[in-house]
């Protein structure tokens, strides 16, 4: 089921309660805020791949633990 490690960034521009896809997501989208967290969530990946391709030992790391986890998950 799962091959690869992955990772799911939100980040949120509408109000709490608002469902995801409805025309409040859309209207909201288009809006500053929603400019804002665009710009926020490329920075966090941005940031992460800078680690990524610096870190002599994170993908090292980050494989083991997805490795280990999976494992985990098999005995469920």
């Amino acid at each position: 089921m799962y091959q690869i490690p992955g990772a799911c960034i939100r980040v949120a521009f509408v109000d709490e309660n608002a469902s995801s896809h409805s025309d409040d997501f859309v209207v909201n989208g288009k809006t500053e805020r929603g400019h804002e967290a665009v710009l926020h969530a490329s920075k966090i990946i941005a940031g992460t791949v800078f680690d990524l391709i610096t870190s002599e030992t994170l993908i090292k790391d980050i494989k083991l633990e997805f490795k280990e986890q999976k494992s985990k998950m098999a005995s469920y």
